[in-house]
């Protein structure tokens, strides 16, 4: 959260306003954001602090590619069964 909140913070207006229906504030800092693969421009976002540092939540599902790198953080845990 910590990360999120300080990217939130230096993010643009234009980028905050693109954002107002996902991101959940209280009190100026985020408390919550909604699903990544319900909003590409959020998961866009969410890439600039945590891209290869946790799962975002666009790997490999049901015929669609993915991220390649959801996909490499899930493989390193064993995640998708290799």
């Amino acid at each position: 959260m910590q990360n999120l909140n300080k990217a939130w913070a230096a993010a643009s207006g234009a980028t905050r306003d693109a954002l107002k229906n996902c991101v959940h504030l209280r009190g100026g800092r985020v408390v919550r954001i909604d699903a990544c693969k319900d909003y590409p421009r959020l998961e866009e976002f969410v890439r600039t602090f945590a891209d290869s540092k946790v799962y975002i939540g666009v790997g490999s599902w049901n015929g669609n590619p993915g991220n390649p790198s959801d996909n490499n953080n899930v493989s390193e845990y064993g995640w998708l069964g290799s």
